[in-house]
């Protein structure tokens, strides 16, 4: 197994994990490449690999560099499908956060200030009222039935609402994922009345750390995972409620008013999907930035 690639950009020599890779493009003269990251950046690099032994029918094979064109990362990534919304927060783009989705659900910042110690790259930082970034209700975020929501977040002290992101204002969340009580939380809303189902993690928000925390719905019940660990939520039955309020990250309402419930801290590499994703699939997304796992 490869668990990174030696590479000489301009600036440094330095090995990149293997899982942050989707693809190497190879130039004619084999030492020249372009990595495309599985946040959608591209680096132009020299490489420097030794040339790959390969398990065949025949036995074993050596491929120098020079006869391959294009390498394609498997197994470190998780299946893009339905992705319908993807920020990296890599770069600091201004007022706006752009979406590696192919939904185009631009992001709006909110006197929220980017920084580039992320978990990996950069990140936004969220310390007070009226911090957020803010995302326009578009139909690929209407999502009645199944769904996940996961995001790298790093809260610095609890007690302010702790909000991760939320999709409505308080007391009408079509889906929230937080923290609530020291511990995170993923709440829905179903549409006959005002009733709730959660699902709120076993284990307690450690501040100042960084944390995977994933929210799903998987049509039958909720479910949490905070660093690849399962806590089963409540079960539920019939569609969630949906609206055409923006999508809130780092703050939310606490009803119709200001955006009053807010993180302190940091939320790196935020994604939804419309679709439930598997304990697999999330220990995946857990471990790749930092551990790769072959060609």
């Amino acid at each position: 197994d490869i668990a990174s690639v030696p590479v000489q950009t301009a600036y440094a020599k330095m090995d990149i994990p293997l899982g942050q890779i989707s693809t190497i493009e190879i130039g004619e003269k084999s030492d020249a490449a372009v990595l495309e990251m599985q946040n959608g950046d591209k680096i132009s690099v020299a490489l420097n690999l030794a040339p790959m032994v390969l398990e065949t029918i025949f036995g074993q094979v050596a491929v120098d560099v020079q006869h391959v064109r294009r390498i394609h990362v498997r197994g470190g990534a998780v299946d893009m499908q339905g992705v319908v919304l993807h920020y990296s927060f890599d770069r600091d783009d201004g007022k706006n956060v752009p979406d590696r989705s192919e939904q185009g659900n631009t992001g709006t910042v909110c006197n929220s200030k980017w920084t580039p110690n992320g978990r990996f790259g950069g990140a936004y930082e969220f310390s007070g009222p009226e911090q957020y970034i803010g995302v326009d209700d578009h139909r690929s975020m209407e999502l009645p039935a199944e769904m996940s929501v996961a995001a790298w977040v790093k809260i610095d002290r609890t007690g302010n609402g702790d909000v991760i992101c939320a999709k409505g204002f308080g007391g009408g969340e079509s889906w929230l994922l937080d923290g609530y009580g020291g511990r995170f939380r993923f709440v829905r809303r179903q549409n006959e009345g005002a009733s709730y189902v959660e699902a709120t993690s076993a284990q307690a928000v450690q501040p100042g750390v960084w944390t995977h925390v994933v929210g799903v719905a998987d049509g039958e019940r909720l479910r949490i995972y905070v660093n690849a660990v399962e806590t089963i939520g409540q079960s539920y039955s019939g569609p969630f409620d949906t609206n055409d309020h923006k999508l809130s990250i780092g703050s939310r309402q606490s009803r119709q008013g200001g955006y009053d419930l807010h993180l302190v801290g940091t939320i790196d590499e935020f994604k939804v999907y419309n679709r439930p994703l598997s304990a697999r699939e999330i220990k995946t997304m857990y471990e790749s930035p930092s551990q790769g796992t072959g060609l």
